[in-house]
């Protein structure tokens, strides 16, 4: 598949942004309406495109809002610190949604899985300070 349909796919996220929520399946869904605007494919060949662009959707949503390392990239403009977007659990979606609408289990949800990365991230962290000590024999690790 070219990068045609991921530059769709960031169009259609960036024209969603002042939305309360966005989901990948309507981004998947109107980019490929896009790329295909009188409908011709094939269902054999369209359902599996649209799940790829489902999912290449919720990867670009999510990049969007944190980067990789958990750098907050687009920032919610009364609170510095938070971002504007945060994912919400949905099963059938990848499901964004603005920091004001979040209801507190949802809210809640975010910081279980907040901690959880970071607990995750630091056990990393130490797995790679042994490796280097292990296989460098230095006696102290870098701060």
């Amino acid at each position: 598949m070219s990068e045609k349909y991921l530059e769709v796919l960031k169009d259609v996220i960036a024209g969603r942004g002042d939305q309360d929520e966005i989901r990948a399946s309507w981004v998947a869904n109107e980019a490929y309406k896009r790329l295909d605007p009188e409908g011709k494919t094939p269902y054999e060949v369209r359902h599996p495109a649209l799940i790829h662009m489902r999912q290449s959707a919720s990867s670009l949503i999510r990049g969007k809002y944190q980067s990789a390392d958990g750098a907050i990239s687009e920032q919610h403009e009364l609170f510095p610190t938070l971002q504007k977007m945060y994912p919400v659990p949905d099963e059938k979606d990848c499901v964004s949604r603005k920091l004001e609408l979040l209801t507190f289990e949802q809210c809640m949800w975010n910081v279980r899985h907040l901690r959880q990365e970071g607990k995750t991230k630091l056990k990393h962290a130490d797995a790679l300070e042994q490796w280097a000590l292990d296989n460098y024999g230095r006696a102290t690790a870098a701060a």
